[in-house]
């Protein structure tokens, strides 16, 4: 009797063991030899689901948006309109964040030339400040509002978590979670002051 194969689960294995190798080595670590020794697969079966190597990056580069998407959502559930829980799982000091964050960072650079890497991360950038949106207008509903600006407010908390979740990626010993905790509490204040009109 033949083996059963789950190709989507061989192709999510993949994906992993390609985020795993930039957020350790880079992108210019990834290679199908690479790919298939850590995966534990031929470097034939590897070829098999791919066409090459621009196409396993992009997988990888999609599949961390999504283990991203259901961490935050997950959080959200948890702990509905609590702003600050709802970021908490994307700041890097936990262990998946900061490697999710390592990819991401990895990509910027091929994201400026590639098209189709461009229109990804422009999704990803738009669909964050729309998920930063929401948890700030919900948890602005019990307040008098004062002609607050939910989009604003998002875009600023969005910029100013970009630079802080990419220092701390890089550089967790001068951020520890405590910190990110704090600087995460900061930059919502000022982006809720910075969109209330008086």
């Amino acid at each position: 009797m033949p083996i059963q194969v789950n190709h989507d689960e061989r192709r999510k294995l993949v994906g992993e063991v390609v985020a795993r190798i930039i957020a350790s080595k880079g992108l210019e670590a990834v290679t199908v030899r690479e790919v298939a020794k850590a995966s534990g697969f031929s470097t034939r079966v590897v070829s098999h689901y791919f066409s090459g190597k621009r196409e396993v990056l992009l997988l990888c580069y999609r599949q961390t948006a999504i283990r991203a998407q259901q961490r935050l959502n997950s959080a959200v559930a948890a702990a509905p309109g609590d702003v600050a829980a709802g970021i908490d799982a994307l700041l890097p000091y936990h262990a998946q964040a900061r490697e999710d964050w390592l990819v991401w960072v990895s990509f910027w650079g091929m994201a400026i030339g590639d098209p189709e890497f461009s229109a990804v991360q422009r999704l990803q950038v738009r669909a964050s400040q729309e998920y930063l949106q929401a948890l700030l207008t919900t948890a602005m509903l019990p307040l008098p509002t004062h002609g607050f600006d939910p989009v604003y407010a998002a875009r600023n908390l969005m910029a100013s978590l970009s630079g802080m979740v990419v220092q701390a990626a890089f550089d967790p010993e001068q951020w520890p979670s405590e910190r990110q905790q704090a600087y995460l509490r900061s930059a919502i204040k000022s982006a809720i002051e910075s969109a209330e009109k008086p």
